[in-house]
């Protein structure tokens, strides 16, 4: 059993055309004479790996976030709205549009702010705070770099809106974070994580732009705030993420039959 972990997904071959012509010439045929099935973090991913050649059999499993720290309530969007972007600086994942929807958000007369958690290049922080600086929100975004454990936790518990306006994940683990949190997000249809929760705080935006994700966050802050939102966001992500619910999945695809149990329905497709 092999879990590629989105290497082989088309955004990234059609990045890199080398690594294409060396999973068609070389790596393609080992998968296919001596891996059992693949595991994927998402149905999307295996849509995508189902493109490719002589590929076997194909596991949806997701990946699992820690679920154990405690239910953090329901709670009104505050006064200002605190937007959360927690990720690997780089290009794909668009932090560029959370800064540009924090200032289309002021420009409407929004009280709100950013934190970007993540460390990248020099360049790339470099641009990014150049772009707050051009939009006149610079005092209102705050680059914090790298987080994790206590640190990171702090920051979901919070934070009121987590944007991830990612172009392309396999999965996206920090959505997964932030649902388990509790916390409302807003991510663009690039971010496969976010199709295992159906709920109203949970808002998937196609094509994201600086508008339409803050045309979701206000959305989001106005349910909020009119109390129209349900209470079971968590429950529902615990649910869906937690590492117990991934393993039950694991645990099926280690006993199946790739020439039967792979093509069924419930954790397969």
């Amino acid at each position: 059993m092999l879990m590629p972990h989105g290497a082989l997904n088309l955004y990234e071959l059609r990045r890199g055309v080398a690594r294409k012509k060396v999973w068609n010439s070389v790596l393609g045929r080992f998968v296919f004479h001596a891996v059992k099935g693949l595991a994927v973090a998402s149905n999307h991913e295996a849509d995508q790996l189902r493109v490719l050649a002589r590929i076997p059999p194909v596991a949806v499993v997701g990946v699992g976030a820690d679920a154990g720290g405690a239910p953090r309530p329901p709670k009104s969007i505050g006064e200002p709205i605190r937007l959360l972007a927690l990720s690997r600086i780089a290009p794909k994942k668009r932090i560029d549009l959370a800064v540009g929807a924090l200032a289309e958000l002021r420009a409407r007369g929004e009280s709100a702010t950013l934190t970007v958690a993540g460390t990248g290049s020099p360049e790339m922080m470099s641009e990014l705070q150049e772009l707050a600086s051009v939009l006149g929100v610079s005092s209102h975004v705050a680059f914090v770099g790298h987080v994790s454990g206590s640190e990171k936790a702090a920051l979901l518990a919070s934070a009121d809106v987590f944007l991830a306006p990612s172009e392309d994940e396999n999965f996206g683990i920090s959505v997964a974070e932030a649902l388990v949190a509790g916390v409302p997000t807003v991510s663009s249809d690039g971010v496969d994580a976010a199709g295992f929760v159906a709920h109203a705080a949970n808002r998937v935006v196609a094509q994201p732009t600086p508008v339409s994700i803050a045309d979701e966050v206000q959305v989001l802050a106005d349910m909020y705030r009119d109390a129209k939102v349900p209470a079971d966001l968590r429950e529902l992500a615990v649910r869906a993420y937690s590492w117990d619910v991934v393993a039950g999945r694991w645990r099926v695809v280690i006993g199946a039959d790739p020439e039967t149990d792979f093509v069924r329905g419930g954790a397969y497709r």
